[in-house]
């Protein structure tokens, strides 16, 4: 349910923001509950999956592309590494920029920190962009047309 309610804060708050300039990196916060923490503090996969794929809605939207996508992409943790032990309910502010472009579609990285501004950890994703639906035209019979007149010299 958490989960939840951070995707749709990051949909609403893309949707608010869409009039203001493209940007490169994006800034999202948030708050690691207990049951995403591992007993050491460290983050645990589900936890890594879930903030590369609210960090790459967010730099989709502070970028101007989410509105221009046909379907929303796919996000995969590429690497992740913690360096020191997270605090349940700490507040994470988590920084996100776009690395390289793929074949596959661009890589973005993310550096977690803390509120004071010391880094805590980063990961790599990668982000699977839908391919375009072909376009198709809609070609008229001339015999829908019915009855054409030409004008004449």
């Amino acid at each position: 349910m958490i989960g939840q309610m951070r995707h749709w804060r990051q949909r609403l708050w893309g949707a608010f923001n869409a009039w203001l300039p493209a940007r490169d990196t994006t800034v999202i916060s948030l708050r690691p509950l207990p049951g995403e923490l591992h007993r050491d503090g460290q983050p645990t996969e589900a936890f890594w999956q879930h903030l590369v794929e609210l960090c790459a809605q967010g730099w989709l939207a502070g970028a101007g592309h989410l509105s221009t996508l046909p379907a929303p992409p796919t996000t995969t943790l590429v690497s992740a590494a913690g360096r020191t032990r997270l605090k349940p309910f700490g507040k994470l502010v988590v920084v996100t920029e776009l690395a390289r472009h793929t074949a596959d579609g661009p890589s973005l990285m993310h550096l977690v920190c803390t509120r004071n501004g010391t880094a805590v950890a980063s990961a790599t994703s990668q982000l699977t962009l839908a391919p375009a639906p072909l376009v198709t035209r809609t070609l008229i019979r001339a015999s829908a047309l019915g009855s054409a007149s030409l004008p004449t010299r």
